[in-house]
């Protein structure tokens, strides 16, 4: 996830805030709004195939999540493209009024960090999520006329990041904006080092995509939004047959299911 916010800072350009909302609008949130239905859709009907007759459920619980986690039940992931959109908000705001990029990143890892530490802000998530987000997206804009120039630290660059690896491995859920294990501010170094690691080793050794990462790049939008209704709609069927817990068939469905239809979807449907 900071490898999307970080990238989608380095394609970022000075415009207006009515420019970026009305962009915005048509490549953010136009989708979400489109698959969040879908999605909502696909969470009545696990509603109805586990017997949950509760009108309140169907018709209130959108809302409610939205609120909550900036996304629906049906189709979590796209929390990920409503806090993109406010993310390139605040950051063409602080760009038109000058302010400091190392300002945004101390701000934005401090606010980051206390969503964190303080578990009663957990909720709304989006806090938390946006707020780290846009400090990625500041790294990334930043960074996007210098990554190409690190030839010379490269060899630094990887070294640091395999020890900080090795020594101090940290991960944090990003859309709860929970650590998982380690600290917060190695792994904001860390995940910073890594994306300019990978950025340099696929630019000046494109023969490593062999599994066709820069073809799954192009299309990620559609594989993007649709991925979880797939994943979604699989788990209700094996509930409505009578599986409980994930099990080894559902896995295998939902895998075959996405090889399947994800690359369809990304040839006819535009989004």
């Amino acid at each position: 996830m900071p490898w999307f916010f970080f990238k989608a800072g380095m394609f970022w350009k000075m415009d207006s805030i009515k420019n970026v909302v009305v962009k915005g609008y048509c490549r953010l949130l136009k989708p979400f709004i489109i698959f969040s239905i879908i999605g909502h859709l696909c969470f009545c009907i696990r509603l109805f195939v586990e017997r949950d007759y509760n009108w309140v459920h169907y018709v209130l619980s959108p809302f409610k999540a939205l609120l909550r986690y900036g996304c629906v039940a049906g189709n979590e992931p796209l929390w990920f493209l409503l806090s993109l959109f406010v993310i390139r908000v605040l950051y063409t705001l602080c760009a038109n009024y000058k302010i400091h990029f190392v300002i945004v990143l101390f701000v934005t890892a401090l606010v980051g960090f206390l969503c964190n530490l303080y578990a009663p802000i957990t909720e709304p998530r989006y806090l938390g999520n946006v707020s780290t987000g846009l400090f990625f997206f500041t790294m990334g804009n930043w960074l996007s006329n210098r990554t190409l120039e690190v030839d010379g630290k490269i060899q630094f660059i990887i070294a640091i990041t395999l020890i900080l690896y090795i020594v101090y491995p940290s991960a944090v859920d990003l859309f709860y904006n929970k650590v998982l294990y380690g600290n917060y501010f190695i792994w904001m170094i860390h995940s910073v080092l890594c994306i300019i690691t990978i950025n340099y080793l696929f630019r000046r050794y494109p023969m490593i995509d062999v599994v066709g990462l820069k073809y799954v790049g192009r299309d990620s939008m559609i594989y993007f939004v649709i991925h979880r209704l797939i994943i979604y709609s699989v788990q209700s069927f094996f509930i409505y047959l009578g599986y409980g817990e994930i099990n080894i068939p559902e896995f295998w469905t939902a895998l075959i299911l996405s090889i399947i239809i994800l690359p369809v979807a990304a040839k006819y449907i535009k989004v």
